[in-house]
């Protein structure tokens, strides 16, 4: 079996495999199928797996959202399993900044909280709008954004943006487990004690 490697993700992604009958040194074969391409008006972004799997470059291939629902939605592909399948709850993007700018600008950093937790409120408020803006920023179709988006089998957003340290916690454990990283790491050293969201 030929699968892409590019990301973390997808190294999580392959755990479930590794509790089927299936000798993962041997029968899965990781290819790098990802790159850096420009659209029609030069912005960069990254090509996902889909090409690679449509042409049969590769026989498996991880797509995170918009992606995976668009490329599902055109048809041809199916979905073998999800990450919510490897790591419950899984957290998709932290926002995250280092120690010392947010000690040297406290009143800055809680500003720029503040407006992400603004953000989510309102984008959890009218999902109809957040499909619209998604849509113009992804060019993902509204019927396919409306698969996921804002759904129970969307990534994790938490009321008010609070980071999820337990969710952010069982991903560290599964590096350390899988021995992508040595060292374990504990999640609530990166909780600032006043600086965190939600914050109104």
């Amino acid at each position: 079996m030929r699968m892409p490697a590019a990301f973390v993700l997808f190294v999580l992604s392959l755990l479930p495999i590794r509790g089927q009958d299936t000798t993962f040194s041997t029968d899965v074969k990781v290819v790098n199928v990802f790159a850096t391409v420009r659209d029609k008006q030069g912005q960069a972004f990254i090509a996902q797996g889909e090409d690679a799997l449509r042409a049969g470059r590769v026989d498996s291939t991880n797509m995170n959202q918009p992606f995976a629902a668009r490329a599902e939605a055109k048809g041809g592909i199916r979905k073998l399993f999800s990450l919510d399948q490897a790591v419950p709850n899984i957290v998709h993007i932290v926002e995250a900044c280092r120690k010392d700018f947010v000690d040297k600008n406290p009143d800055l950093v809680k500003q720029y909280v503040k407006d992400i937790t603004a953000g989510l409120k309102m984008a959890l408020a009218n999902r109809d709008e957040t499909m619209k803006v998604v849509s113009e920023i992804t060019k993902a179709p509204i019927p396919v954004l409306d698969s996921y988006l804002l759904k129970a089998n969307d990534f994790a957003r938490e009321p008010g943006g609070a980071p999820n340290f337990a969710g952010i916690q069982a991903m560290f454990d599964v590096y350390t487990d899988n021995k992508m990283i040595d060292k374990k790491l504990d999640a609530n050293v990166l909780k600032h004690p006043s600086v965190v969201a939600p914050i109104e």
